[in-house]
C-alpha cells in the first residue's frame, strides 16, 4: 500500500477518500496528544503541590 500512496495518481477518488480519512485521523491524533500533554502538566503540578504540602506538614508536626 504504502507503493501505491507513494505513487498514487492524482484523479483517483479511491485516494482521496483515504487522504481525507488520513486527515481525520491526524487531526484528532493531535487534538488528543494536545489534551493528553496538558493532563501531563496538571498532574505534574498536583504532585508538585501535595509533595510540598506533605513536606510541610511532616516539618510542621
Amino acid at each position: 500500500m504504502v507503493h501505491y500512496y507513494a505513487h498514487k495518481r492524482n484523479n483517483s477518488s479511491q485516494w482521496l477518500k483515504i487522504d481525507k480519512r488520513l486527515g481525520i485521523l491526524l487531526t484528532s491524533l493531535k487534538a488528543f496528544q494536545y489534551k493528553c500533554s496538558r493532563c501531563r502538566r496538571r498532574r505534574g503540578y498536583l504532585a508538585l503541590v501535595l509533595s510540598s504540602l506533605a513536606q510541610h506538614t511532616t516539618s510542621v508536626a
